[in-house]
């Protein structure tokens, strides 16, 4: 059976350039639309964000269609840009998903291709891509006998100004989402779909894999309340989804 990734850490992997290093302990799965994924400056940010990291991550990508395009038409990332972006992304898992979240009639949401921004069924058409990336990271660690230790799940459309706190200073008894959302309000402060820093297990489930515990098993009496990014943060008791302090827009 898979062991945890801290188990491997006297075993010694060699990179493509030929340096040790130990086994990999950390799932970064960067989720979402295409968006500014291979703008120069948000490739640099993503290489700040990891800076800090003592551990060795495998890093997936998993990108959907923008917004105002079909999910059948959208094109394949391409060019020096992107490739130049690849270059700091290293990705183990590189996905351009035209994948289109099932439709669940039972759920009484209307299931149309094209929707607005801040829809309902946008929003769990982003839970459901996180969801799929989150059992193909789950599925690569387990091929090669590594269950990670840490996942962190964040935009391609972000803009990190400086590094993550090291994983260190992380309490494992919960999982944490950065102070950043665009309201001052203290009860949504945790409504936040950016950044996770969670240790593996359920702690992680319960944000990953919502998806699997809502619109995948819903019937007519399933509702979402606003903020949708709720649908997740309710999932945790008191205490068990913390913020913590990181620069970013």
């Amino acid at each position: 059976p898979p062991r945890r990734a801290s188990d491997y850490n006297s075993r010694i992997l060699r990179n493509n350039m030929g340096s040790s290093l130990p086994s990999p302990t950390v799932a970064l799965l960067t989720v979402g639309q295409r968006r500014s994924i291979a703008h120069p400056a948000a490739a640099a940010s993503f290489a700040l964000f990891v800076s800090s990291l003592r551990q060795r991550y495998d890093h997936f990508v998993w990108l959907s269609p923008d917004d105002s395009r079909s999910p059948a038409a959208a094109p394949k990332l391409t060019g020096q840009g992107w490739k130049a972006a690849l270059e700091l992304y290293r990705p183990a898992i590189p996905v351009e998903s035209n994948e289109t979240m099932p439709c669940r009639s039972e759920c009484k949401l209307r299931c149309v291709e094209h929707v607005g921004h801040d829809s309902q069924l946008n929003w769990l058409r982003q839970f459901y891509a996180v969801h799929r990336a989150y059992l193909a990271a789950r599925e690569y660690g387990q091929a090669r006998g590594i269950e990670y230790d840490w996942y962190i799940k964040r935009r391609p459309d972000l803009l990190h100004l400086q590094p993550l706190p090291p994983l260190e200073t992380f309490p494992r008894d919960a999982a944490h989402v950065p102070h950043g959302v665009m309201t001052r309000a203290a009860s949504d402060q945790r409504n936040n779909d950016h950044l996770l820093v969670c240790p593996s297990g359920e702690l992680c489930e319960r944000s990953l894999a919502v998806y699997s515990r809502t619109y995948a098993t819903c019937d007519a009496s399933f509702r979402m309340r606003w903020p949708w990014q709720s649908l997740i943060s309710r999932e945790y008791a008191s205490g068990s989804l913390r913020l913590f302090s990181h620069a970013y827009t």
